[in-house]
């Protein structure tokens, strides 16, 4: 398992060469499927490079392997934010329990690094909070939406 953040730092690299090639700005998820669509990597302006997973790319905890540079499409800066809201409306999210009440926001996304699939939350109940009990993980499959589109837990 890996978190958003961790994808975040993670050098990407082409199969033959030492060095890394770009970084990952950006984690794009597909909200119907709950999986990683694509990464979106550091800038070249006035373009970002959008790098779809799937064959040719390879996503362990120590870099993200890709077998040739023709496998990362540059997009326009509009594309690139249109699609980084998907994500955003995510990170922040107030989740609830099954009565009403706050539990805290959504801090990070956890990934199943083989099948790419979200796999549950990051929950914070803020700074001090997190660093004394610890922050919660909360399961994909033990989330649930009412009918105003609240989550809870």
């Amino acid at each position: 398992m890996m978190t958003r953040w961790h994808l975040l730092h993670l050098p990407v690299r082409v199969a033959d060469e030492a060095r890394a090639w770009r970084r990952v700005q950006e984690v794009l998820f597909s909200w119907p499927e709950a999986r990683v669509q694509g990464l979106v990597l550091d800038h070249w302006w006035p373009r970002v490079l959008y790098l779809p997973v799937g064959e040719g790319v390879r996503i362990d905890p120590m870099g993200i392997y890709v077998s040739h540079r023709g496998l990362a499409m540059p997009r326009s800066r509009r594309w690139f934010q249109r699609e980084a809201l998907k994500t955003g409306q995510w990170l922040g999210r107030l989740v609830r329990d099954t009565t009403g009440r706050e539990l805290g926001r959504v801090k990070d996304i956890v990934i199943d690094e083989t099948s790419l699939r979200i796999t549950g939350l990051v929950i914070s109940r803020g700074l001090l909070r997190d660093l004394l009990d610890g922050a919660w993980l909360a399961r994909w499959s033990s989330l649930t939406w009412d009918g105003d589109g609240r989550m809870k837990w």
